[in-house]
């Protein structure tokens, strides 16, 4: 993250399930995936943070973690 920042990123996007064919995630597994790393995210650097999920608990608790956006594949 602090290259992509170097590099003039102008948002974070933080997912924690493969966007294609693979093991199954649990939502809790999700959570305990992307909820630290907004945490961190949001703590260290001064931009918006995307949270790559179609869960909506997910987005909530990422959200309230520091996240400022949902991106959804689904188009939720």
């Amino acid at each position: 993250a602090e290259q992509l920042v170097v590099d003039g990123a102008d948002f974070l996007d933080v997912g924690g399930v493969k966007a294609g064919p693979g093991d199954e995630v649990t939502e809790s597994e999700e959570l305990d995936r992307v909820v630290p790393a907004v945490e961190a995210l949001a703590a260290r650097f001064d931009l918006p943070l995307s949270v790559d999920t179609w869960r909506s608990g997910v987005a909530q608790a990422c959200f309230a973690a520091g996240a400022h956006v949902g991106n959804d594949i689904s188009g939720f």
